[in-house]
């Protein structure tokens, strides 16, 4: 998922499917105070792809890549 903050930068967040992005910790950790989710035209200015076929490789596009360490857990990731 692709998160503007507050301070105009957008960063690729990667979480587990059954997981949700915790905004809370996001905030902490980057001391902002909003985020969103980019818009779908944010998505596929930045990204060259449409919501739902981002890929996970974040540093291609230019953008700071922020993952759960709990992906780390599964042997395969897809």
């Amino acid at each position: 998922m692709i998160f503007k903050f507050d301070t105009e930068v957008f960063r690729l967040v990667l979480v587990r499917g059954d997981k949700k992005a915790d905004v809370k910790k996001l905030r902490a950790i980057f001391h902002v105070k909003n985020i969103r989710l980019a818009s779908p035209e944010e998505v596929l200015k930045i990204s060259g792809c449409e919501i739902g076929s981002v890929h996970p490789f974040g540093m291609l596009m230019g953008l700071e890549i922020i993952m759960d360490t709990s992906i780390l857990e599964n042997e395969l990731v897809d």
